[in-house]
């Protein structure tokens, strides 16, 4: 199998960045180069900072047509998230989820209809701001314990399949994760017929992208995605034609791994 690095040194136009307009989706893109790319040679400016700037681009939210999902300004796609709402699965759900909406509304001051209305992802950004604070062993508040936490995690997960499945599956993917997937598959073929450049790009963006994604290739499993969850789409070039694999990662597993080996190795060479 012939492969090739991205490589050592980064170059501009070796890498193509792009975020969605959202700080912590950004940061993460920061993040990542600075770990992928340290400076080296003539690239290190500071020689305390082993750090070099690497474009990071963007468009506004509202023009945003391939990370922002889902798509709230597709008339076809909004139309079968209301055929969903009229199943009688979803509306039996909706009614047995009545209690933990009202808790909600009486103290986070959201009105409960509000919390109800999926497309506006308030419910979505509360659960992911609690899950954060808990993330970071921050206290949390008094009535978010362990069961409005779990009960609030299938609710989000019965608001993505609302968005995403349950009803017109295929027809909704092609309209969200499919757009994405789209994206990705017409810059692979472009590098099978042997476009030099990029040899890499990187979308940063949030997890309800990542899920439309899963949708789209037909392998979402009903969890949430973790934090740093990542898909790497990487295309070979095998003596009998060319080859793609797509991995799903949790770097922040991987990164933890990598940042343990070199304690470890540097313990080793202490010891010598």
């Amino acid at each position: 199998m012939k492969t090739q690095k991205v490589g050592d040194k980064v170059k501009s136009k070796m890498i193509y960045v792009q975020s969605i307009d959202l700080d912590r989706a950004i940061m993460s893109a920061q993040v990542n180069l600075a770990g992928l790319f340290p400076p080296t040679g003539w690239q290190i400016w500071n020689q305390k900072i082993p750090w070099q700037p690497i474009p990071v681009h963007t468009v506004p939210l509202d023009d945003d047509k391939l990370l922002n999902l889902p798509l709230s300004n597709c008339s076809l796609f909004n139309t079968l998230v209301k055929e969903t709402l009229k199943r009688k699965v979803v509306r039996e759900k909706v009614r047995a989820k009545m209690q933990l909406f009202t808790v909600l509304a009486e103290y986070t001051g959201y009105d409960a209809r509000t919390l109800m209305n999926f497309s506006n992802r308030y419910f979505y950004n509360m659960y992911d701001a609690l899950i954060v604070q808990k993330s970071h062993g921050l206290r949390l508040p008094s009535w978010a314990n362990w069961a409005v936490l779990e009960d609030m995690k299938e609710t989000v997960l019965f608001a993505l399949n609302i968005l995403y499945g349950i009803y017109q599956t295929e027809t909704k993917s092609r309209f969200q994760g499919g757009v994405l997937l789209k994206d990705i598959l017409e810059m692979i073929t472009t590098a099978a017929q042997s476009a030099p450049e990029p040899k890499m790009v990187m979308y940063s963006t949030h997890s309800r992208t990542i899920i439309a994604l899963q949708m789209a290739l037909n392998v979402f499993k009903g969890e949430l995605p973790h934090f740093s969850a990542c898909y790497f789409f990487e295309l070979y070039q095998e003596s009998n034609g060319q080859i793609l694999k797509v991995i799903s990662a949790h770097c922040y597993i991987a990164v933890v791994s990598h940042l343990q080996e070199q304690k470890l190795q540097s313990k080793e060479r202490q010891r010598r």
